[in-house]
């Protein structure tokens, strides 16, 4: 029997499991700090699918303007992580964060939150989802605090091959939408334009 969220309240969290305190901070049932749940995601590496799927799953019933919010929590621990120039893999966990936030965008075709390969399946299908964000207002609003996450990551060397082409997307298709936006990253950079555009 599935448990529900109605029966669980704060005396649970730390009794059970990381897993199910992670579900917990997802569904807003603990009062955690996103950082929080971030630094869990990171930290378990052997168990990143399992959260992923819950982080994404949880996400499904967020409104557009708790979305909005989370992007922008989430992305601002993503520029202290590479202010603070953490390795590449926590940068890469936070990329994960932002790509299932994306996915879990209503859809005519839900993402398989359950698939063992979450990561793999957030990396070939965001695409979809990406095109039903960027027709949301709200959504390119913060294209401005996307970018400036994004193009950090851009520039990494050490980006697994997935996650780069995933960056690289997400920045062309914004600099289709609001050129202005990425251009004045790129000023003079012509190495940079060449990376991006070829």
């Amino acid at each position: 029997m599935a448990l529900s969220a109605g029966i669980v309240d704060q005396r649970f969290y730390g009794r059970i499991s990381r897993n199910f305190d992670f579900w917990m901070e997802c569904s807003g049932l603990a009062e955690e700090k996103l950082t929080t749940s971030v630094d869990k995601y990171i930290e378990e590496t052997t168990k990143s699918n399992t959260m992923l799927s819950i982080f994404g799953y949880c996400s499904t019933s967020l409104s557009l303007q708790s979305r909005i919010d989370k992007l922008v929590d989430l992305l601002s621990v993503g520029k202290v992580l590479l202010s603070c120039q953490k390795p590449t893999k926590n940068i890469e966990a936070v990329l994960r964060l932002f790509l299932a936030l994306v996915c879990s965008i209503p859809s005519d075709i839900p993402l398989h939150w359950l698939s063992e390969d979450i990561t793999a399946l957030l990396y070939a299908r965001w695409r979809h989802y990406w095109k039903r964000a960027a027709k949301v207002p709200q959504f390119c609003e913060q294209f401005d605090v996307i970018v400036a996450f994004l193009f950090p990551c851009f520039l990494l060397d050490d980006l697994t091959l997935p996650a780069q082409n995933a960056v690289k997307g997400m920045l062309l298709y914004i600099l289709a939408l609001r050129p202005e936006i990425v251009r004045r990253y790129m000023e003079d950079k012509y190495e940079i334009w060449e990376k991006l555009i070829l």
